[in-house]
């Protein structure tokens, strides 16, 4: 069985089938635009919850009272973009108050343009994962 169609009838049939196609595209492009909006929505509600959690960690331990500016933020973000966590700067927050917090000349420094500075956090973090360690070295020793 052969089917005839005509010119008119087969354009027709392209055009619709070229006309679905870009509406369904549409659709597709449209829910995926909602879809990176409400997930944006979701990731700035984290992010401005992590900023505050850790300013307001900073305040209790340091008895300061520092505020979520865009500039503490900022510096916040950059770390946790880097790969840092809530618990790093919360390491990074105890243990530059035991080293700084009692000295007069140092916890002036106690502040986050200082503690969360790239150049800083790094070095601070890692000294908290090697204190770690040699607090449970430590431990170990003696333990019978």
């Amino acid at each position: 069985m052969k089917i005839v169609i005509d010119e008119q009838s087969l354009k027709e049939l392209i055009e619709d089938a070229c006309f679905n196609a870009i509406e369904k595209y549409k659709q597709y492009e449209q829910e995926q635009k909602e879809s990176r909006k409400k997930d944006k929505i979701e990731d700035n509600y984290e992010t401005k919850e992590n900023c505050e959690t850790i300013i307001k960690y900073l305040n209790l331990v340091t008895n300061s009272n520092f505020k979520n500016t865009k500039a503490h933020d900022s510096l916040i973000i950059a770390r946790l973009k880097e790969g840092y966590t809530l618990e790093d700067f919360k390491g990074v927050i105890d243990m530059k108050n035991k080293e700084w917090g009692n000295n007069k000349d140092m916890n002036k420094y106690l502040r986050p343009s200082t503690l969360f500075a790239a150049k800083n956090f790094a070095s601070y973090a890692g000294l908290v994962v090697k204190e770690e360690i040699s607090n449970t070295e430590e431990e170990e020793k003696f333990e019978v």
